[in-house]
């Protein structure tokens, strides 16, 4: 049965169109509370959507990926953006990821830079706190017909 559930926990995704894939160095599952932690070069896919981290925590509900925490060295990857940070949180059912400590998210657009960044990955929409100098950070392409905002 624990294997049958191993199997699930790595088969995710059956809630969306596309299974969510991750793999890493070491996964510790707790099967009583639905939850596992995966360790070293983690990298998480969901169809053109990747993360990768130094560690992962992800929590199941009835086998499908619900939502997970990543730390260390955190980047992501989706068509033409890219993100990086400390640490961030993916809610999988809402299509969000959220970067903390020193976020960052680039475009062709340009780069956006903050203490928070909330990125909603199907919308592609994304909204920055600012940085602990009370700042948000906007660098724009100077091609001006990809100017933000769209």
């Amino acid at each position: 049965m624990r294997a049958l559930l191993l199997l699930m926990l790595t088969m995710t995704g059956q809630a969306l169109a596309e299974p969510v894939d991750i793999a890493s160095e070491s996964v510790n599952v707790d099967h009583e509370h639905s939850r596992a932690e995966f360790a070293g070069a983690v990298a998480l896919t969901q169809g053109e959507f990747t993360l990768h981290c130094d560690r992962l925590h992800a929590w199941y509900v009835k086998g499908d990926l619900d939502h997970a925490e990543a730390f260390g060295h955190v980047t992501f990857h989706r068509r033409d953006i890219n993100g990086a940070s400390k640490r961030a949180s993916y809610l999988k059912q809402q299509g969000v990821l959220i970067l903390f400590d020193e976020a960052m998210v680039t475009s062709p657009e340009g780069t956006v830079r903050g203490e928070k960044i909330t990125h909603n990955i199907e919308s592609e929409r994304t909204v920055v706190d600012k940085t602990p100098d009370g700042r948000v950070h906007v660098t724009i392409d100077a091609d001006e017909s990809k100017a933000l905002p769209r």
